[in-house]
């Protein structure tokens, strides 16, 4: 037990490296995405899922990708009209093997967008944000980009 335990506990205490791809400096920056605070990995996050800072939880939870919006919020936006008022929306989140493609652009925000097959084996759009005004959703978006490949490679 004792020689199972000594070279765990020296693992948790030595700081681990980042594992980056084969194409260097271009694997760890976002373009455009001037984050500098990079911390611990993390499985949820608050991002936009409208266009006024509608507030959402992006999370990584048994194996799936998840965002999840409160009720008040949908409701919001079913009364402003930007989703129809009978709409039943699915909130169970996807698994790695479901993404088509991923992707990200900078307008007013960090926007991150996802093509993908639906349990129903339908292609579908999402797309989400970072505010890009505050440093922090900055940092926000990096990281959670890291957390977003880090399940991906997960097939």
């Amino acid at each position: 037990m004792k020689r199972l335990l000594i070279p765990l506990l020296a693992a948790l205490a030595l700081p681990t490296a980042v594992n980056a791809g084969n194409l260097g400096v271009a694997d760890l920056i976002l373009t455009g995405v001037d984050a500098k605070k990079l911390e611990k990995p993390r499985n949820s996050f608050v991002i936009n899922v409208g266009k006024h800072n509608r507030e959402g939880i992006a999370e990584f939870s048994n194996g799936r990708f998840m965002i999840k919006t409160d009720e008040r919020r949908i409701n919001l936006l079913k009364k402003s009209g930007h989703l129809p008022v009978d709409i039943e929306l699915n909130e169970s989140g996807i698994t790695p093997d479901q993404v088509i493609s991923y992707n990200y652009y900078i307008d007013d925000a960090v926007i991150f967008t996802l093509f993908y097959l639906d349990s129903e084996g339908q292609k579908q759009l999402a797309s989400w944000g970072f505010g890009v005004g505050i440093k922090e959703h900055q940092n926000n978006a990096k990281n959670f980009n890291d957390a977003f490949l880090n399940w991906l490679n997960q097939k």
